[in-house]
């Protein structure tokens, strides 16, 4: 006659070990859903870039970290104070730090002949 083993485990036990299953499982599981969810690499170069002497809001705020209400500051700083000389410039502007210059940087050119 066989005998067979049961585990048996008390209703404390059970929850323990699934929270401990899950504490183990979910970073694996979260990595695997965001490298389907993650978009691609791209190698193209950037292809855009923003004369901010020139910009409408529309197109100022289309820059990281730059929205409407900074892009109409831009703009109403241009108009009193004229054009920006370099991208630097821009931190004339409230609102705008060494962080967000930077962070638009590569997105901006500063054209001076055109006017």
């Amino acid at each position: 006659m066989s005998r067979r083993w049961a585990l048996r485990l008390s209703p404390r036990t059970t929850t323990l070990v699934a929270l401990l299953a899950g504490v183990l499982l979910l970073p694996a599981l979260g990595a695997l859903v965001w490298q389907r969810l993650a978009p691609a690499p791209c190698d193209e170069p950037l292809t855009f870039r923003i004369d901010i002497n020139r910009a409408d809001a529309a197109e100022l705020a289309l820059l990281p970290g730059v929205g409407p209400a900074l892009a109409a500051r831009i703009i109403d700083d241009r108009s009193k104070r004229g054009d920006f000389e370099n991208v630097a410039a821009l931190r004339r502007v409230k609102g705008i730090g060494g962080a967000i210059s930077q962070g638009v940087a590569p997105f901006v050119r500063v054209d001076l002949t055109t006017r």
